[in-house]
């Protein structure tokens, strides 16, 4: 069994989106590959977040939970003084941690993009429910104005 890495205990103000609106959070505790979160409501295990602190973006997937506070393990490596000691990391460092990223994880659709996805989806089902109804009132319509038509057209053709 693996030694459980040390966590250093944090009061950091940050924001977390999880598919939806950025909501705010309270971190916790911190360690390299993992955080204690404190929020509103816990996202269900599984999910994946982004966590915005004033340095970092961290991605991350939820391994537990209770009603305001959950864990989560992140994606990369944290870089626990920064994100704990507020110092925002350089331009150079920045680099190559996106460079490091992108060569070793594939690349993953960001909380945006799945959320505009998930919208064109909700709009596709949506126009089809749409034109579904159309095309029924469409229908109901025509045979109530046909009746009429086609009794005097009958009556005409007796006459």
């Amino acid at each position: 069994m693996r030694a459980r890495e040390h966590r250093q205990k944090v009061l950091i103000q940050a924001r977390m989106r999880a598919g939806g609106l950025p909501m705010d959070i309270c971190i916790r505790d911190i360690s390299s590959r993992g955080m204690l979160i404190q929020s509103g409501i816990a996202p269900p295990r599984g999910t994946y977040i982004e966590v915005i602190t004033p340095t970092e973006t961290i991605v991350g997937r939820v391994v537990w939970g209770d009603d305001e506070r959950f864990g989560i393990s992140t994606r990369d490596k944290v870089h626990v003084a920064m994100v704990a000691g507020g110092r925002r990391s350089g331009v150079a460092e920045h680099a190559a941690q996106v460079a490091v990223r992108s060569a070793a994880s594939p690349a993953r659709p960001t909380f945006a993009q799945e959320s505009v996805g998930s919208r064109m989806f909700e709009f596709a089902v949506l126009a089809t429910f749409a034109l579904a109804a159309v095309a029924t009132l469409g229908s109901v319509a025509y045979q109530t104005l046909a009746r009429p038509f086609e009794e005097v057209a009958s009556r005409v053709k007796d006459g």
